[in-house]
C-alpha cells in the first residue's frame, strides 16, 4: 500500500487488514498521515479481517516475496466483512 498516492487520491476511507510494521506508513513507521506535508488525510479501518490478511503477508514473507496475493472487495460485499460496529462506515 502507498499512503501517500492514497493521499494524493484524495480517497475517501482506508480499510486494511495487518499492519505491517517493517514497511508500514499509516500506523507504524513514517506515519505519513500524521506529517505535517501529508495534504490528505482519509479515514483510516484497520484490522478488516485482520487473521487472513497477517496470514496471508506470512505467506507472501514465508515466499520470498515472489508473489502476491490479494482480494479485491466489492463495495456490496462489504457487509460480509467482520467490521465491527464502530468502526463500519455509514451507508
Amino acid at each position: 500500500m502507498c499512503a501517500a498516492a492514497i493521499s494524493f487520491a484524495r480517497l475517501r476511507r482506508l480499510y486494511y487488514g495487518a499492519s505491517d510494521p517493517k514497511g508500514g506508513a499509516v500506523e507504524s513507521g513514517v506515519r505519513f498521515f500524521a506529517s505535517n506535508t501529508c495534504n490528505h488525510v482519509p479515514e483510516v479501518y484497520s484490522a478488516v479481517g485482520e487473521g487472513e490478511a497477517a496470514a496471508l503477508l506470512r505467506e507472501f514473507s514465508r515466499r520470498g516475496g515472489d508473489t502476491v496475493a490479494f482480494r479485491m472487495v466489492r463495495k456490496d460485499q462489504t457487509r460480509n466483512l467482520e467490521i465491527p460496529g464502530s468502526l463500519r462506515a455509514p451507508e
